[in-house]
């Protein structure tokens, strides 16, 4: 039971710790115990205890929703225990004895740590032995260790064996004191009926014991699939790589009878994707479907494999891709539907031998069963806090590379914790109760009080720290999808009856495929919508229809910098939309008046394409599009505006988009790494568990301060405006959807601060006047001359 409490610990924590400074003294001092797993090992009816102390105190709305997950998870915990130990359990230093000595394992500030258990199985032999070392260790960041080891004597042979071959990899030497390996076996023991709450061994330490306690709670029953066939007298068998669906489909282990300890039946070729209403090519009643990957949702696959009498579902993959998870999302009816039947996917290339034999008439016999098995790996990242690994990839030799990926992660993880850090010259903001519940349906809505007028003005830059954990701080408890979410800064209102204007986007992000995620994004652009100070609304939303959960934190950063110019006023310019050959048509020209103050002007725009499976390119997820913005000088003489010939071209291509690795290359700029689905092909100014990327364009040369300006945009497709084809075939997929374009497009001015009276215009751009204070968003209208270069022309914008 300890295991439990353990849980709620972390989660509790992550909750409600600031809560602490809203409580008397009194209660303070009784809840900080309560946050020890010590105190929840022996003390029964502690979310209970922790609840009720909530309800004597008086929290926002979004606090109280945060704490309310955070004791009623403790609750859960309580009566339906947890891994033991749970992820981001701190775990103390403790010694390993490997070839070369003893090494202290200390992680925090300077050390992170990947731990990596042999098992005697395909995987791990082609995660040891079959990857590109050489990538990994360049990839090794500094501070950053690998550790091998083995439960078995048999293991500890094949660690001296992988330290053997690392003596002769390219780099090696250049991270030798990094990489360690534990030459005796240890002691990673679990049973059937203790799994998932695995005995702690004392005898090992609370460091190390805790480590191999992870190794073996976190483990999983592991699918074990097989096909067997007579051919030319002889009985072939073979082993096949799968990996079972989660979640949304019964385990094998849960329905297949005891005495079998899995499903044995016969293969059937569905010969199709199973897509359509088309039947099968051989009967599948009660037996083993095959059915080919692609094209519609693996929910549709396994229905149609149920209607027509199924006793399992095998998804045939490709071979240059990965056996991920199997995932399923709105709109199909996932667990409502109460499917009975277990589904896996398995590589086609391990399955084409057996699928040729059924297919010519032989009687090919499937196996479907499972075996516990412990973890692979475990990291302990720089805050000395136990994490999963999510899913390595094994295609391409690119397995220890996954594993490196992790190091990346917590090396950029280090970082951000540092620039969160308050000191002089920065503030840091609570939208909300940190590990608030966040949901489709239900939006984060938190409120931020800004300093004063007088000292916003010392702030000249602005970021927005997002973290989405997972809803049980285990990758299985987080949404299997990537949807798209934004932070929106709402109007202030006049009338506080009427529904609230937020439709201003601060930053946007994409959740990742079934992990946790956090980064810090500029919003410097978004300063002078905050110039004013005091409490500002804010509402931090996914899509509607989304059911994914998470618990989040978001702040605010404001920073004093050496940066010449702050931003002085910003004007919304274009948005995106349905991405199709009127597009173009719909963004017409926008006349803007440009700040008197002006030393700089910039167009900013976070542009992110979507949609694929509907055209010929695939666009606009996996197709490069660009973004052409034209801005003109002008000038409004007695009311008519005259616009310049001269212009400023800039171009922003969202290249990578379909790219192979263009994804898993932006892990050190934060992107999630491992994931369970297809996270690393590069996508359109985006990526899953990544921020959407920002694009700045000087257009200084030609609009300048005092004056007016033109500014237009484009679409494009190599160069031209978009005119989408339709896919044929292979092409198309059900599951795809109609190409868009994400976009908001700003028009942003920099200067100087101003002197202390002049009068200003309001910030917003509402054309309101204010006076007195020191520093001002606007300098006087008018304020600062220039010529224009070319001929004047009567016209629209």
């Amino acid at each position: 039971m300890k295991a439990g409490w353990m849980m709620a610990a972390a989660v509790a924590a992550c909750c409600i710790s600031s809560a602490l400074g809203s409580m008397n003294a009194v209660d303070k001092e009784r809840l900080r115990p309560m946050l020890t797993s010590e105190w929840l090992g022996r003390k029964a009816g502690a979310g209970r205890e922790i609840q009720d102390m909530f309800h004597r105190h008086r929290f926002s709305s979004a606090f109280q929703r945060g704490a309310a997950l955070g004791s009623s998870m403790l609750t859960e915990a309580v009566e339906e225990d947890a891994l033991t130990p749970p992820p981001f359990t701190v775990v103390p230093p403790f010694t390993i004895a490997t070839t070369k000595g003893d090494v202290e394992v200390a992680p925090g500030e300077d050390a992170a740590y990947l731990f990596a258990l042999y098992h005697n199985d395909n995987f791990t032999d082609t995660l040891w032995f079959n990857s590109s070392l050489a990538e990994a260790f360049s990839d090794l960041p500094p501070k950053s260790h690998l550790i091998f080891a083995a439960k078995s004597e048999e293991g500890a042979a094949k660690v001296a064996e992988l330290e053997d071959r690392c003596k002769e990899v390219e780099g090696f030497d250049r991270v030798e004191d990094r990489v360690h390996f534990i030459a005796e076996a240890l002691s990673v023991e679990c049973t059937e009926e203790e799994f998932p709450h695995c005995p702690l061994d004392e005898d090992m330490g609370d460091g190390l014991g805790t480590m191999l306690q992870a190794f073996a709670s976190w483990g999983s029953f592991e699918s074990r699939c097989s096909a067997s066939w007579g051919e030319e007298g002889t009985e072939k068998e073979k082993h096949l790589d799968c990996v079972q669906a989660r979640d949304w489909l019964p385990s094998v282990h849960e329905v297949a009878e005891e005495e079998e300890k899995g499903i044995t039946a016969e293969l059937a070729v569905w010969g199709s994707e199973a897509c359509d209403s088309l039947p099968p090519k051989m009967d599948v009643k009660d037996k083993i479907a095959v059915i080919k990957r692609g094209t519609c949702s693996f929910f549709q696959k396994v229905s149609a494999a149920s209607a027509h009498g199924a006793r399992a579902v095998l998804i045939s993959s490709p071979e240059d891709a990965d056996l991920g998870r199997m995932g399923c999302s709105a709109p199909d009816a996932c667990k409502d539907a109460k499917l009975q039947i277990p589904a896996a996917m398995v590589s086609a290339a391990s399955l084409h031998a057996a699928e040729a034999a059924a297919l010519k008439g032989d009687k090919v016999t499937l196996h479907l069963g499972s075996a516990l098995r412990s973890e692979r790996v475990i990291g302990l990242d720089h805050k000395a806090r136990l994490r999963e690994v999510g899913a390595l990839a094994l295609r391409k030799g690119r397995g220890m590379a996954s594993v490196v990926k992790e190091a990346e992660a917590y090396a950029y993880e280090a970082g951000l914790a540092s620039q969160l850090e308050e000191e002089d010259g920065k503030v840091v903001l609570n939208m909300a109760a940190p590990g608030a519940v966040f949901s489709g349906a239900q939006p984060l809505k938190g409120q931020a009080e800004f300093p004063d007028e007088e000292a916003m003005w010392e702030f000249n830059k602005m970021e927005v720290y997002l973290e989405l954990q997972c809803p049980k701080l285990m990758d299985k408890s987080c949404g299997a999808w990537d949807y798209p979410v934004s932070l929106n800064l709402c109007k202030p209102q006049s009338n506080v009856q009427s529904e609230p204007d937020c439709t201003l986007q601060v930053a946007r992000w994409v959740t990742a495929y079934g992990r946790r995620g956090e980064w810090l994004t500029d919003a410097t652009a978004l300063l002078p919508f905050v110039r004013h100070g005091g409490a500002r609304e804010f509402v931090l939303k996914q899509p509607a229809f989304s059911t994914q959960e998470y618990l989040a934190t978001v702040k605010l950063v404001l920073s004093k910098t050496d940066a010449a110019h702050t931003p002085l006023h910003t004007t919304v310019l274009f948005q995106g939309g349905v991405f199709d050959a009127q597009y173009n048509a719909r963004h017409t020209p926008v006349e803007v008046s440009v700040h008197g103050g002006a030393v700089r002007v910039e167009i900013e725009a976070a542009v992110s394409g979507h949609g694929w499976g509907t055209d010929s390119l695939d666009c606009a997820e996996f197709c490069v599009t660009q973004h052409q913005f034209k801005a003109r000088p002008a000038v409004r003489v007695d009311g008519e505006l005259f616009v310049a010939k001269e212009e400023a071209r800039r171009l922003y291509a969202l290249a990578g988009a379909g790219s192979e690795e263009g994804c898993a290359e932006q892990v050190e700029h934060g992107v999630t790494p491992n994931q369970y689905g297809t996270w690393e092909t590069g996508r359109a100014g985006w990526c899953p568990g990544g921020a959407v990327k920002v694009w700045r364009g000087d257009v200084s040369s030609v609009l300048h301060g005092g004056l007016q300006g033109v500014l237009s945009y484009e679409g494009l497709v190599e160069g031209k405006p978009y005119q989408p084809k339709p896919c044929h075939g292979d092409q198309c997929s059900s599951e795809g959807f109609a190409p868009e374009i994400r976009m908001q497009a700003l028009l942003v001015v920099y200067g100087q601060r101003l002197a202390a009276d002049d009068e200003e215009e309001n910030a917003e751009g509402e054309g309101a006047k204010q006076e007195g204070g020191k520093l001002y968003p606007n300098g006087r209208p008018g304020g600062a001359a220039h010529t224009m270069k070319g001929k004047l022309v009567r016209g629209k914008p």
